[in-house]
């Protein structure tokens, strides 16, 4: 989101999802606005959902594949 809750603030995030689908967790990533642009966003959104699914896997024992 693009200055959501805090003025000149960019942010991302992604829930750590456990083995019954609920969310447990979650995980986020905030940057000065002034250095995301689309494409920045776009990669950041990615890391941030791929890194919520290995947490997820390494609490769950479950291969991140499988989420």
């Amino acid at each position: 989101s693009a200055q959501g809750y805090e003025d000149g603030v960019h942010s991302v995030a992604a829930p750590i999802l456990g083995a019954d689908g609920h969310a447990i967790g979650a995980l986020s990533v905030a940057s000065p606005l002034s250095r995301v642009d689309d494409i920045v966003a776009a990669a950041q959104g990615r890391a941030v959902m791929a890194a919520a699914r290995e947490i997820a896997a390494r609490l769950t024992g479950e291969p991140p594949a499988a989420r």
